[in-house]
């Protein structure tokens, strides 16, 4: 069997860095023609959708997904995954909270869309009907290490990142029949050890962000700022974008926020664009007093 030269993880960061460069809505098309225009350096989308089962799972692993990719099998098959997962009945509320942001899940209003119905009649549709609240006696301390372990691999694939403790609270509430924070400290003792014995710490840092991919950030928020790319400046130009690091994550990367300026040549590209737009202003007042 002759093994693929790109990793998933590989495939994500590729998604990611296209992404930066034609924008998150683009055709497998686009990608191709992208990786061309950088000498095929990156997974091709053969690669890619072998890697990760479909374009469309794919784009949703990288956290690219628009409203217009989902299939009316993804907005069935969410309703009937959110079902599972409360005793309680599946209003559009819950099911919304279940959902709490995460994008690769399809919001309420997407599936409404999309299913072209009322959320009972959607409901219907992905045969929802006794849609009722029942009652389920829930384990207290009947949780085994499997039981354990399974759950927190349930949070790390919905849930993102950083894993942290206040998170899979917030999680649990949701999911009744998970256990507790506190079931979870007396099988590990701690919680990075439970990371870490579930073998889905690294795995989460490392598909999240890299040194590189950080650094073609910067440069790419430096060449569209207008002045000096302090930290609020860029906060300010990440609002609304998505799949960017923010501040903490940058400066955990690669240092204080001047050394990760100072490494991505940014606060050179700020002053290049500050000159060329006073250049600019030169040359209007010019025309103006001629």
């Amino acid at each position: 069997m002759t093994m693929l030269p790109f990793s998933a993880i590989d495939c994500i960061r590729a998604l990611k860095m296209a992404s930066l460069s034609i924008g998150d809505k683009f055709t497998i098309d686009m990608y191709t023609k992208w990786n061309i225009d950088n000498k095929n350096k990156y997974p091709s989308k053969s690669v890619i959708i072998q890697r990760l089962g479909s374009w469309n799972q794919a784009k949703k692993r990288a956290g690219l997904l628009s409203f217009r990719d989902f299939t009316r099998e993804d907005c069935i098959q969410a309703l009937r995954d959110a079902k599972k997962s409360t005793s309680e009945c599946l209003t559009i509320h819950l099911y919304d909270a279940i959902r709490n942001g995460n994008e690769i899940l399809p919001s309420s209003s997407t599936i409404q869309t999309i299913l072209k119905g009322s959320w009972q009649e959607v409901l219907k549709l992905a045969g929802i009907e006794n849609n009722r609240t029942v009652q389920v006696p829930l384990k207290k301390n009947s949780f085994s290490r499997e039981d354990v372990i399974k759950s927190l691999q349930r949070y790390a694939s919905q849930a993102e990142q950083p894993l942290t403790k206040s998170k899979y609270a917030e999680f649990q509430k949701r999911y009744p029949d998970m256990p507790s924070k506190a079931r979870i400290a007396k099988e590990f003792g701690t919680w990075e050890e439970a990371l870490r014995a579930t073998k889905i710490s690294s795995r989460v840092i490392t598909e999240q962000f890299t040194r590189e991919f950080c650094i073609s950030v910067l440069r790419k928020a430096s060449s569209e700022v207008v002045g000096t790319l302090s930290k609020l400046n860029y906060q300010t130009w990440r609002n609304g974008r998505k799949s960017i690091p923010s501040v903490p994550t940058i400066e955990r990367l690669l240092g204080s926020w001047k050394d990760a300026l100072k490494e991505a040549q940014a606060d050179r590209i700020s002053k290049a664009r500050i000159i060329e737009i006073d250049e600019i202003g030169i040359k209007l007042n010019r025309r103006s007093i001629g």
